[in-house]
């Protein structure tokens, strides 16, 4: 059944933008997270292991959180940090640093908590009910 505005089924499964954007944060995060795996993965074998891939998702996730990180943090911190990540060093301690700031500023905006409800105590179910999706 089709009312000329798409089908009620994919009208519904639509996600909002800002929520896509976290997913895609999220995405970026995680292939950070895969190639400091890999990067120690090797590591642990007493294999030489590179940094480059783990610089380079660094780099992809701070351009993804760029605007952002401008707009909320003080110029000298962001600056420090910008310096940081597209800077030549590619030790793994730096990189570790880098990502450990990434991670808290990411938590701090609630992209990565987990458990970021708001403490509430309803009146009804109804209430309770709406703050849950359901009315």
């Amino acid at each position: 059944m089709d009312d000329g505005k798409g089908s009620k089924w994919v009208r519904n499964l639509s996600v909002p933008p800002a929520d896509m954007l976290k997913v895609l944060i999220l995405e970026k995060r995680e292939a950070v997270l895969d190639a400091f795996e890999s990067y120690n993965r090797l590591s642990y074998q007493n294999i030489e292991a590179e940094t480059y891939e783990i610089k380079s998702r660094l780099i992809t996730l701070f351009y993804e959180l760029q605007g952002s990180l401008i707009k909320d943090m003080k110029d000298t911190k962001y600056i420090e940090l910008r310096d940081e990540i597209l800077g030549d060093s590619s030790d793994i301690k730096s990189l570790k640093d880098v990502f450990i700031q990434l991670s808290e500023w990411l938590y701090s905006k609630r992209v990565t908590q987990f458990d970021n409800r708001k403490d509430r105590h309803p009146k009804s179910v109804e209430e309770a009910n709406k703050y849950d999706g359901f009315g």
